[in-house]
């Protein structure tokens, strides 16, 4: 003959089976919701950096392209500019060198005013289409240069006038000026300015250093490059090495993420490309995808931690579970069997070997009781002991699900809204309320420490609506030892948060305790817009009968709120309990719950 399973093992696997799997589901759930915003966020990150970088590369274009504009729509620097000219065509001579030499240090000062005193951009040049410059900056003085012989001279818009941005190069008239100019790189602002007759009148070029343009790139962990319309690589200069191929990095499309293998073949990276709005350079960013992702790395392994943390927990929780239903069995067949050897008036615990498991010798038992009627009547009540026990922790534990499933909402619509501040304050008081709920120790707490998960519960719905929400928790001295079930003075918060939010901001929720004649009381109030008359007789009448002798709630999710509330005072507190509801006088509502009190409950 097979032996039997005992019960303590069946309810044990079973209980097991049922916890692992829920975790398992939820746990599965929350990591690829979780996983898949944090991957948002990398990529948003990112993605904002390339657009920072772009900007500030406009506003420096941006800033040349205003002192070229300045210049240029300069009425009084176009007729001096005009005489320069002139003076430039005419043959040598003493009187014309004089002459020239006023106009081009009239013009030197013209433009430094212009330019402003903080001198933004290092070097100004005017160009005659007949020959000739005038330099402001680091060269301050005319020379003979031709315009023509400019090597981006032929990509002028000698019609309209439009600004040219042209690649970066030395200037040898700056080289040879200065010492500590030698080798540098400007990028030039090039346009065609026109005289009175709208006839072009010469050429202005705004030079700016190449490492001031790019100068906000800080050399963090992602790579930069930068591009212009043609394709050139502008940024790192193409000497620098680089382990990417510039046509491949110059053809990805602005905006949209793209993920790759580096050419080295050793590990995935992110590009994504930025249009500049001042040119048509485009700014690419590379970062490893290893980098880039490691938040959602270090995610899953403390998802991993906390999976294997839940599995020993839930191992745990089944023993003590299977442990708490099967110890009255085993208490009562005990009892039994000493029944059988010394009669109806002995009441000893005796611990009996023997080989029959726990229903075998429940059944033998129970055949023998049914002639004995004071062990019959202890039988009974010990049953309805055990069915109060139970509907009292699945009265508790229908709470836990009903709360999480309103703060996740709440965690979403934050997370939509971008508040990460705020996000991150609620989780932190959200770790709270998980840790207090789920310790599973012991199914009663002391008033002070439920006050206290009620206000981080409230603190959590002040980060999400700040101002909108005020709340006020008391209680005098002598109640903070005062024993009561867990989580029954946070739902009442929680439901005035879904009742009085239904009007105009902003929201006050009161929590207030009192002590009077040996009686305890806890009443929660909001300034919403109360209940309606004929519902709040329907409801005191049903939450009065759950202390005389009414049916108790049902365990599905509609069973949930006052009625479980109400149930779990009578179940601890028996029928001195209460819990009433009224509309009050100012508007809103009040739930009071109350019981006689004594010392530790």
């Amino acid at each position: 003959m097979a032996r039997q399973k005992s019960v303590r093992s069946a309810i044990f696997r079973s209980h097991l089976a049922i916890i692992v799997l829920m975790t398992l589901i939820y746990t599965t759930f929350f990591y690829f919701y979780t996983a898949d915003i944090l991957r948002k966020r990398a990529v948003a990150a990112l993605q904002e950096f390339s657009s920072s970088f772009a900007r500030s590369i406009d506003a420096e274009i941006m800033k040349m392209n205003n002192i070229s504009l300045n210049i240029t729509n300069s009425e009084v620097i176009k007729r001096g500019f005009a005489d320069f000219g002139i003076l430039h065509a005419m043959p040598e001579s003493a009187d014309r060198n004089f002459r020239k030499y006023q106009v081009t240090k009239q013009l030197n000062d013209l433009m430094f005013t212009l330019i402003g005193p903080l001198k933004p951009v290092p070097q100004v040049n005017l160009y005659s289409l007949d020959g000739g410059m005038v330099g402001t900056g680091i060269f301050s003085r005319d020379a003979d240069l031709d315009v023509k012989a400019m090597d981006w001279f032929a990509d002028l818009d000698l019609k309209y006038g439009a600004k040219l941005v042209s690649y970066p190069r030395e200037d040898k008239l700056l080289d040879a000026t200065f010492v500590i100019y030698r080798q540098k790189l400007y990028i030039s602002i090039c346009r065609v300015f026109f005289n009175q007759e709208k006839d072009a009148a010469g050429v202005i070029e705004v030079k700016q250093f190449h490492d001031e343009i790019f100068k906000n790139y800080g050399g963090g962990e992602e790579s930069v490059f930068v591009f212009d319309g043609k394709g050139q690589q502008l940024y790192p200069l193409p000497g620098i090495a680089s382990e990417w191929d510039a046509g491949f990095l110059s053809g990805l499309v602005p905006g949209i993420p793209t993920g790759s293998f580096g050419a080295d073949g050793k590990g995935r990276e992110m590009l994504i490309a930025q249009e500049c709005r001042q040119t048509d350079w485009k700014v690419v960013v590379a970062e490893k995808e290893g980098l880039l992702l490691k938040p959602v790395r270090d995610f899953s392994y403390m998802i991993l931690l906390l999976g294997i943390m839940v599995a020993a927990a839930a191992v745990w929780f089944a023993s003590r579970v299977s442990a708490g239903i099967t110890s009255p069995i085993s208490n009562l067949k005990s009892a039994l069997k000493l029944l059988e050897q010394e009669g109806i008036l002995h009441d000893r615990r005796v611990d009996m070997a023997t080989d029959l498991d726990e229903f075998g010798e429940l059944q033998l038992s129970f055949n023998e009781m049914q002639a004995k009627v004071r062990e019959s009547v202890h039988g009974m009540l010990e049953a309805k002991d055990g069915e109060m026990r139970a509907t009292f922790l699945a009265l508790q534990s229908q709470m836990d699900p009903h709360f999480l499933f309103n703060m996740l909402s709440v965690l979403a619509i934050m997370a939509e809204e971008g508040l990460n501040r705020e996000l991150a304050e609620t989780i932190g008081h959200l770790t709270h309320l998980l840790r207090y709920s789920a310790s599973g120790s012991s199914s009663f707490v002391t008033l002070s420490e439920e006050m206290e998960y009620t206000r981080h519960y409230l603190l959590c719905m002040k980060t999400r609506f700040r101002d909108d929400l005020d709340f006020n928790i008391s209680i005098p001295p002598g109640m903070e030892s005062l024993i009561i079930p867990k989580l029954i003075v946070q739902p009442l918060a929680e439901n005035c948060m879904k009742y009085a939010t239904n009007r105009e901001p902003p929201w006050s929720i009161r929590a207030e305790g009192s002590l009077r004649d040996g009686t305890w009381e806890i009443a929660v109030l909001d300034n919403g817009p109360g209940f309606d008359p004929a519902y709040l007789v329907d409801l005191n009448r049903i939450l009065a009968s759950r202390g005389s002798g009414g049916q108790s709630p049902g365990l599905d999710v509609g069973g949930m709120g006052l009625r479980s509330i109400a149930s779990r005072l009578f179940l601890h507190f028996g029928s001195e309990a209460y819990c009433r509801v009224w509309n009050t006088e100012g508007g809103g509502a009040c739930v009071a719950i109350g019981g006689r009190f004594t010392d530790g409950g």
